[in-house]
């Protein structure tokens, strides 16, 4: 399920009358809190600290995990590349797609463990939110998950703390009946060992995106280039995303 999804969800939800009562109590609290401050860093270790208490609940008890467990796990570097072409693992993740969606396991910045601290924050309260969109499914209805866009994660920042976001390829339904292929797809090539259709864009701005796709994986990118557009009209590698190990966790063929 991805963030469009729950936004969509959440948009259905209608939530009750707010009580005349609540401007005073906010008022109020606030007054409160300013004559209580506490330095930010408490804060920040109290949102750790609930977010991990979210991650043990969720692992602790199978029945509230919001999806089954994964079929396979894909390790994947996360690369930078300066002016230089010189390139820098900003991230390893551990990741898996069910249904055209991606769905992140642990994430690790090198050399930067406040931005690991983070961004484990960030997806611990991801899962948390997931979950209560799944119980709003139950009780409400959601929309139709396999129409939504395909979406390929990238680094929305050159440290990748922000990973949400990226290349939308196509209707997530229409591209796991083609084979992860539509307009875009200009080949087909193997990707440590799997068969994976390779896809192009260029946007307005200039950015060439090249993604291999692997159909037998629910159209996991294996490898994705992102590259931008120079005044000379070449392109310079900008970011790499490359899968660099696949485990099995039940048989698949491919």
């Amino acid at each position: 399920m991805t963030d469009l999804e729950l936004d969509r969800l959440l948009d259905q939800w209608k939530t009750p009358a707010v009580p005349p009562t609540l401007e005073r109590s906010l008022r109020e609290g606030f007054r409160t809190r300013n004559r209580r401050a506490r330095p930010r860093i408490g804060a920040w270790f109290a949102l750790a600290g609930a977010a991990a208490a979210v991650t043990l609940a969720i692992r602790a008890f199978p029945q509230m995990s919001p999806t089954p467990p994964p079929p396979y796990t894909v390790d994947t570097e996360y690369i930078i590349y300066d002016s230089a072409a010189a390139g820098i693992v900003r991230m390893l993740a551990s990741s898996y797609s069910r249904n055209g969606s991606e769905t992140f396991l642990s994430r690790t910045l090198p050399g930067d463990p406040m931005g690991t601290l983070r961004a484990q924050v960030e997806d611990s309260l991801h899962d948390f939110k997931i979950l209560i969109a799944m119980k709003l499914t139950f009780f409400f209805g959601g929309p139709e998950s396999l129409q939504t866009p395909l979406l390929i994660n990238l680094c929305s920042d050159d440290l990748c703390v922000q990973h949400e976001g990226g290349w939308m390829v196509g209707n997530r339904a229409d591209m796991l009946k083609s084979g992860c292929r539509n307009e875009f797809a200009v080949g087909q090539d193997t990707v440590l060992g799997y068969s994976a259709s390779k896809m192009r864009v260029v946007t307005p701005g200039g950015v060439r995106l090249t993604g291999w796709l692997a159909p037998t994986l629910g159209c996991f990118p294996l490898r994705v280039l992102v590259e931008r557009q120079q005044a000379d009209g070449s392109f310079r590698l900008y970011q790499r995303r490359e899968a660099i190990r696949i485990a099995l966790n039940q048989p698949e063929h491919h």
